[in-house]
């Protein structure tokens, strides 16, 4: 027996977190003392990652980025366009969701798919957050022109009790969703 992609699908499900990742923008929530919003976004790109793999979630949150950069008001706010993306002191961020996303799809394939997928979606999750973090960082004190504990008080501290329930979110999501999305984008086939 042999898995193979079911192109057509695994682009379907591409676009559709895309879609996704690209709606989540517009819901995001401004904190009076930082620049950087409340954001659904990455924890949309790391269940892209985590649910539909390495390539295909990778290209969800890659496509989100291109349309992001070509203009259309993808990012958060309702911003977009490459001016947009250069001086934003949140687009380290941004960069992270590709980084995470990948990230926690190479964690979740690490293990072969083994019934203990929950857990090592969770580990998936975590580490994607913190590469976002740290690539968030990096830009933000770059543009910004801010030290770390500014850095740390206006765009990581305030953000940990979000991140926290957002990798949470990932039990039961992946739990439901998982097996869902692998009986359709792989059909089985005998060698």
């Amino acid at each position: 027996m042999k898995r193979i992609t079911d192109k057509g699908k695994a682009g379907m499900f591409t676009a559709l977190f895309t879609a996704v990742i690209c709606v989540s923008g517009f819901i995001s929530f401004p904190l009076p003392f930082s620049p950087v919003p409340v954001v659904l976004q990455d924890m949309m790109c790391f269940l892209s990652g985590i649910l539909l793999g390495p390539v295909w979630g990778f290209l969800s949150t890659l496509l989100y980025l291109v349309l992001g950069l070509i203009g259309l008001p993808v990012f958060s706010g309702g911003r977009g366009g490459l001016t947009a993306f250069l001086t934003s002191p949140t687009s380290g961020f941004i960069l992270g969701y590709i980084a995470g996303s990948l990230a926690a799809a190479l964690i979740m394939i690490s293990t072969g798919k083994t019934k203990k997928y929950v857990l090592t979606a969770l580990s998936g999750a975590v580490v994607a957050e913190i590469i976002i973090f740290i690539l968030g960082i990096i830009w933000f004190m770059k543009i910004t022109g801010f030290g770390i504990e500014d850095t740390l008080a206006k765009a990581v501290i305030p953000f940990i009790p979000g991140t926290v329930i957002k990798i949470l979110i990932v039990i039961p999501v992946v739990k439901w969703i998982y097996p869902q999305i692998l009986n359709r984008m792989y059909m089985v086939k005998d060698e």
